[in-house]
């Protein structure tokens, strides 16, 4: 997904809560501090590898889902109190901020000799997307400060 305005932090700052992506961050200078230029260079990217889908060797799969899991159960515990009073949409924060924390591991794995192939592929919808609503909802997002309440 391409962000033409935006980069993956000031969208989702813009569209859902800023405290999400800071509450991450701490989760990942804690458990996994070599990964902070990475966090940091995703967030400025203007595009990302977003819908939580990736097809994967195990060995992969496996070593990224031991490092995602840690790091969610963070954020889901530093958003206790706050999940009680989240609607349904807005509870769905944890698959959000793991679309931007693929990318992260992902760019990080990149370093490495054994570095996974990527290939893109393309996506569609299966359901309509109501791209006037769409597109007006993210603009009183971004110069309204209106959040996401629901899905298009």
């Amino acid at each position: 997904r391409w962000y033409v305005i935006e980069t993956l932090q000031s969208h989702y700052e813009h569209t859902h809560y800023s405290e999400h992506i800071e509450k991450t961050r701490e989760s990942i200078l804690e458990k996994y501090p070599e990964y902070e230029k990475m966090f940091d260079k995703v967030l400025k990217q203007r595009w990302g590898y977003m819908f939580n889908m990736c097809i994967m060797r195990r060995t992969y799969l496996d070593a990224y889902c031991k490092w995602l899991f840690p790091i969610l159960a963070d954020l889901e515990d530093a958003m206790q109190d706050d999940l009680k009073s989240m609607s349904a949409f807005e509870a769905r924060l944890f698959g959000r901020v793991s679309e931007i924390l693929f990318n992260v591991w992902l760019l990080k794995e990149e370093e490495s000799k054994d570095a996974p192939r990527v290939k893109e592929v393309a996506t569609m919808h299966m359901e309509a997307v109501n791209w006037l609503k769409k597109g007006g909802a993210f603009l009183k997002a971004k110069f309204f400060g209106r959040k996401y309440g629901a899905s298009f």
